[in-house]
């Protein structure tokens, strides 16, 4: 099973997430909820989340600027970014992070929710592949003596180390 944590400055916006598909169902477990960042930093440090959602606009900071630091912590999941506005500065700085799907509040509905999950679970896999891949390369070199001291930096390996 998956694991999804949402976040939200309102309680509204995170029950509505939590009810507004079977998570079960779609083989996620029950989200994760936060309703700061402090929160979502101490739940995201503590478990292995693959989705984070998040409101692009809480008091303590934007959600494009969590995501950065929560790839500080692990850089291995994907991001869907919430927002209420039409805001072209947050969807570029979304896009140069690699956030995987921006969705508006007032349009979201259990399809389109449904259908950005499965983005992100296929970009998580895609990436998981490729970072796989890359390391059996590597060490597949190393170990018979051609490959160099040092370890390649492979995006998303910086938890491994």
């Amino acid at each position: 099973m998956y694991k999804v944590l949402i976040i939200d400055d309102e309680t509204l916006a995170i029950r509505y997430l939590s009810s507004l598909i079977d998570w079960e169902a779609e083989g996620f477990d029950r989200p994760l909820t936060a309703l700061s960042v402090s929160r979502a930093v101490e739940l995201f440090s503590d478990t292995r989340v693959d989705i984070v959602i998040t409101d692009v606009r809480m008091p303590e900071t934007d959600g494009v600027t969590l995501a950065r630091k929560l790839r500080e912590i692990n850089p291995d999941f994907k991001c869907i970014v919430l927002t209420a506005y039409r805001d072209f500065e947050v969807v570029q700085r979304s896009v140069e992070l690699g956030i995987s799907s921006f969705l508006l509040k007032h349009e979201l509905d259990a399809g389109i929710l449904k259908d950005a999950l499965r983005k992100a679970l296929e970009q998580l896999a895609d990436e998981r592949r490729l970072r796989r891949a890359a390391l059996s390369h590597w060490l597949g070199k190393r170990f018979s003596g051609s490959a160099p001291v040092s370890v390649p930096r492979i995006a998303g390996t910086e938890a491994w180390r």
